[in-house]
């Protein structure tokens, strides 16, 4: 089996700073996916970007809590009080979506009403995934899969990182992947049950926010045969300072690495070893 990789920016949508640093990294970089925030300040700019540069691959990062709601508060009162505030943090709306059905009804209309806006706004949407990693638990996962079989979108982000690579020494993160990594055969169980495509491994919870160059080039070395999703951040930290991301200059260093010329020449040299595809090209290479 040949060796693909997909490199995603998350976040477009959030900030004209961070989508003119997607544009940026596909244009004059190695990036060649990006997911769409739906309901933020920049969604519309982000929206004109790609339709500009149509080989870019453009998903939905489907959101909760972040952006205003695009359906009424008084239509999601079981997962936002009056004021528009989320009731949950990421690991209670898990729980709460697994044994409330009115929350898990309400997620899904909360999660089409934002791909509706953006299949409205003339994207071609090639694939889904969320803000926080919300589909990571099984019973948002299910969610997540029905609305794109619905929507008839092909692809699906599923999360199998191993925990133990070389990195970062993020105890507390490498910790919760491990206790998690049980969700990955039951969420490949669910997208083969509604048809959906997914890349076979995962790359970037441990680095997000301390990407370097080497740790980029050593994870590029690495790949396995098959497909491999890297996520990524980038953009310019302008228009940031207020906005509730722990991600600011970060995402300017995850812009270089991606424009790096030495990376750059590295997946040109290695191109017949090493593919860079988008999420739209999936269904051509599984």
């Amino acid at each position: 089996m040949d060796t693909f990789l997909i490199i995603n920016a998350d976040d477009f949508g959030w900030t004209e700073g961070i989508n003119e640093g997607i544009i940026e990294a596909h244009r004059h970089g190695i990036l060649t996916s990006a997911t769409l925030l739906a309901n933020t300040k920049a969604t519309a700019h982000a929206v004109k970007l790609a339709k500009s540069f149509p080989k870019l691959s453009v998903g939905v990062h489907l959101s909760y809590g972040l952006g205003e709601p695009l359906l009424p508060i008084s239509e999601l009162d079981a997962l936002y009080d009056p004021d528009g505030n989320p009731k949950f943090s990421t690991p209670a709306l898990w729980l709460a979506a697994t044994l409330r059905k009115k929350v898990r009804c309400q997620l899904d209309k909360h999660f089409r009403s934002q791909i509706e806006a953006v299949s409205l706004q003339g994207v071609n949407i090639s694939h889904l995934d969320t803000h926080k990693h919300l589909h990571f638990w099984p019973s948002v996962f299910e969610i997540v899969a029905r609305i794109a079989a619905d929507f008839r979108i092909p692809a699906l982000r599923l999360i199998k990182e191993n925990p133990i690579v070389p990195g970062p020494p993020v105890l507390k993160t490498r910790s919760a992947l491990l206790m998690l990594y049980w969700t990955y055969y039951v969420n490949m169980s669910k997208a083969k049950k509604y048809g959906l495509l997914c890349p076979h491994r995962f790359v970037g919870i441990i680095q997000t926010g301390y990407w370097t160059k080497q740790i980029f080039m050593d994870t590029a070395r690495s790949l396995k045969p098959g497909v491999t999703e890297i996520m990524t951040h980038p953009g310019h930290s302008v228009g940031l300072e207020n906005e509730p991301t722990r991600l600011v200059e970060s995402r300017q260093a995850e812009l270089d690495i991606l424009k790096y010329p030495l990376i750059k020449e590295y997946f040109h040299q290695c191109q017949q070893k090493v593919k860079l595809i988008g999420y739209r090209d999936l269904p051509d290479v599984r």
